[in-house]
This record gives structure tokens, sequence and C-alpha cells, in this order.
């Protein structure tokens, strides 16, 4: 059975030492927004080399990059000869900048016999920048008119310098926004457990979570642009 890529994190090697006092965490956070618009742009039934988990490491200790394949699915590439000291100094903006070359050449290494596959991730990366480290998606699982279609409810996730959040959108029927409302902040596991499943009572937008229970419930108010 093909093991499809499912999951990717890019993180510092558990024994580098950071310097001025920075923590691992530190930079680890800087690391989430490449991380997490690439994620949500995976292709669903994309084989890369037998991974299901790609971890791409970093460390400043050895001057080359390695790839480890493993049995299991869940792969480790180091990118060697990072300068650290140099990297807290950027911008937000060259740090996501460095944070995309460093997957680049992830993807560029492990699929450099495969230029085709090589081309669709790199695409991917293109696309992250070009639009400037930003992205945001409609849950088309989650997102629902009501029952006289009056009113449509879009679950939606965005990823940006400020990390990932989940917002629930209203509109009426007439494209008009009734209501904007945060739900999650930064946790991908979350929004799995969470953001499983939705649907409208009379007047009500609710969302369930994984084990059935509600973890959010809506009434929007009445307007002159809906009758609810």
């Amino acid at each position: 059975m093909a093991k499809y890529l499912r999951d990717i994190s890019i993180h510092i090697e558990f024994s580098q030492e950071l310097p001025n006092g920075f923590t691992q965490k530190d930079f680890n956070l800087t690391t989430h927004t490449v991380q997490n618009i690439f994620w949500y742009q995976i292709p669903k039934k994309f084989e890369l080399d037998g991974i299901s988990k790609l971890n791409i490491q970093i460390t400043s200790k050895i001057p080359k990059s390695n790839y480890r394949n493993s049995a299991d699915g869940i792969s480790e590439y180091t990118f060697g000869g990072f300068d650290f000291e140099k990297y807290f100094k950027k911008s937000i903006v060259d740090k996501n900048r460095t944070i995309l070359k460093v997957l680049e050449t992830a993807i560029s290494d492990i699929l450099k016999s495969d230029k085709k596959k090589s081309s669709e991730l790199l695409n991917i990366t293109k696309s992250i920048a070009v639009n400037g480290f930003k992205y945001q998606t409609e849950s088309k699982k989650l997102s629902k008119w009501n029952k006289n279609r009056t009113l449509r409810a879009l679950v939606v996730c965005s990823v940006d310098e400020n990390g990932q959040n989940a917002f629930v959108k209203i509109v009426d029927e007439n494209g008009i926004e009734v209501l904007n409302e945060h739900l999650i902040k930064n946790n991908i596991y979350e929004y799995y457990n969470n953001l499983y499943k939705t649907n409208w009572t009379e007047k009500k937008f609710q969302i369930l979570t994984r084990d059935g229970k509600i973890f959010k419930e809506i009434e929007p108010k009445k307007t002159v642009h809906n009758n609810v």
C-alpha cells in the first residue's frame, strides 16, 4: 500500500545551542508560517519516496545536508551549516524566506531523481513567496447553508505572521457579512479534534468535536438582509 505525504515538521536539531539567550522554541515558532502554509497545500495523494511524515531539522554543526529514509514512513532531512546568529537578526519576512529556502533545498535533494514530483512541490513553495507568506482556505466540509438558504456559515483557516487561526464567518444570501468570530489559534491538531463536523439547527450554527460534543454554537442576529 502506497504511503502518501501527510505531515511535515521544520524545526531545530535537538542538541543545537543558540546565541543570545534564544531558546529552541523561539526558533521553531519562526518556522511555522512556511511549514503550515505548505502543509495545507500538500496534494492529497502525493507519494514522496515512501514518506508519510518529513522531519526537517536544522543545525549549524555539519557543513552539508543529509537525508535518512525509514521503513515506517517517518523520515528525517538534516539541513547543515545554518547561521543562527545571523538568522535571529533578520526581519520576519527574511526569516520566512530563509526557512522557505531550507524547505526547497530539502525537496530538491530528496527528489533529485524525480524532477516531475520535485517541480510539483517547488511550485507550491514559489506560490508561498508570491502570496507574501499569507494563506487562507475555506473548509468545504464544514461550511454550510442553513435550511432555508438565507445564511451561509464559512469555516476559514488563515496562516500569516500572526500564526494559524480559524474563524467562522456568516454571510446572508446577498453575500453581506453578518458575523465574523475567531475559533482557534495556532494548533493544527486542535483543528483536527474540535473542528470535525457542523450543522444548522433552526437558528444556530453548531461546530462539533470529533467525539460529538458541541465545540461552538453561534446564533446570528437578525439583520435587514435576512429573516432568521
